[in-house]
């Protein structure tokens, strides 16, 4: 067979955007290898461009135990993320600790190394994500002021160990399905050091979760017994959870610390120990937390939020909700329990507040599209 002319043009120019595109993936995927410790460390690095803007922020993502730093990109799915709002995404690789398992030398104390992992050899791997960081900086010219931690299990671990030990590197933390380690001694010491900079710290875990323990086992707020939340909120002076926030069907916000230097615990009722994109988008989220999504992505989501208006109370009696489509209408108290819910289609609705008794409710409207709207409102009688 022969082929004409153009043919063979039509080929060689799709070969050549083929060979284009894999070289700019090619670009923007690398696996930087650092000496550390007089340890050789390795982490993969996603640029959002083959060419990226420099000063830009970071979100590095910590693999669980036995895992690796190619499955917790595959896992988490930031590189997608980073390509739509223009940040770095980071992958770091743990070592063999005992010469057992991949994993991330967590302890938090304040001796050379924390080698409380029980292997008196263990990385130091708050001096890794501190090299780490300095050769991205070299590299990429990125903002140090914006480097934030994210991690599965023992990398969840080691964002807490991060928060604690490396304050001045590290801007916030999001672990999912981890907590704090080290020793109490310390740990104690911490809660009122002021050398060690609270942070903005966001914890996603299933209440099912049989590998870690779940913060609050018995969903009631108790001083000083959600570890390590009410560590984290030592900035606030909180020591437990002050508010309920529905979010979605069987997810709610426990509020320990309000922003600036919020400090909250996402509960996904009846998950067990996982990162779940699924009905909870936790990668979005993370990165909507963490303040990485870009400008025209914040006004999209405002826009279609405009849709529904919420009017002024009639204290005691009722409470006007102007809908533009179809919602599912829902009265949260303090605690999370759902107090009124019904079906509305579109137009002016009024929801009834005489049967509630006074106080603070959140208002949870839920389109048929899945797009949700929360607002706080207080009840007087």
């Amino acid at each position: 067979m022969t082929l004409s002319k153009k043919t063979v043009q039509s080929v060689f120019f799709f070969f050549s955007l083929l060979v284009f595109t894999s070289a700019a993936i090619a670009q923007q995927e690398r696996t930087v290898t650092i000496t550390s410790g007089g340890i050789q460390r390795s982490f993969d690095v996603h640029l959002p461009s083959a060419n990226p803007d420099q000063n830009l922020p970071v979100l590095i993502c910590y693999h669980g135990s036995g895992g690796t730093s190619a499955g917790m990109a595959a896992t988490s799915g930031f590189n997608a993320l980073s390509d739509q709002n223009n940040f770095i995404a980071v992958y770091p690789q743990s070592l063999l600790i005992n010469n057992s398992v991949l994993e991330w030398n967590v302890y938090v104390d304040d001796k050379p190394g924390h080698a409380g992992a029980g292997d008196p050899n263990a990385p130091d791997d708050i001096l890794f994500t501190r090299d780490m960081i300095g050769k991205l900086s070299a590299d990429f010219m990125i903002d140090t002021k914006k480097v934030y931690a994210s991690g599965l299990s023992n990398g969840a671990y080691m964002c807490y160990a991060l928060s604690m030990l490396a304050s001045h590197d590290i801007a916030a933390i999001a672990p999912v399905a981890g907590s704090l380690w080290g020793d109490n001694t310390f740990l104690q010491n911490a809660v009122g050091d002021p050398s060690i900079i609270t942070m903005p710290v966001m914890h996603i875990q299933g209440t099912a979760d049989n590998v870690v323990d779940y913060p609050d086992p018995d969903n009631t707020p108790k001083p000083y017994e959600e570890w390590p939340l009410y560590v984290s909120g030592r900035g606030c002076g909180a020591t437990t959870y002050t508010d309920v926030v529905p979010i979605m069907n069987n997810v709610d916000k426990l509020v320990f610390c309000p922003p600036p230097v919020e400090v909250s615990l996402i509960r996904i009722k009846g998950m067990g120990h996982a990162w779940t994109n699924g009905e909870y988008p936790t990668s979005k989220e993370i990165v909507k937390f963490f303040n990485l999504m870009k400008a025209n992505s914040a006004v999209a989501e405002g826009q279609k939020q405009e849709a529904i208006h919420i009017q002024s109370s009639i204290a005691g009696r009722s409470l006007r909700v102007a809908l533009e489509n179809p919602a599912t209408i829902q009265m949260y108290n303090a605690l999370g329990e759902i107090q009124y819910q019904d079906k509305q289609g579109a137009g002016s609705v009024e929801i009834p507040t005489q049967s509630l008794g006074a106080g603070i409710y959140i208002l949870r409207i839920t389109t048929l599209s899945g797009e949700a709207h929360s607002e706080k409102i207080i009840v007087k009688h």
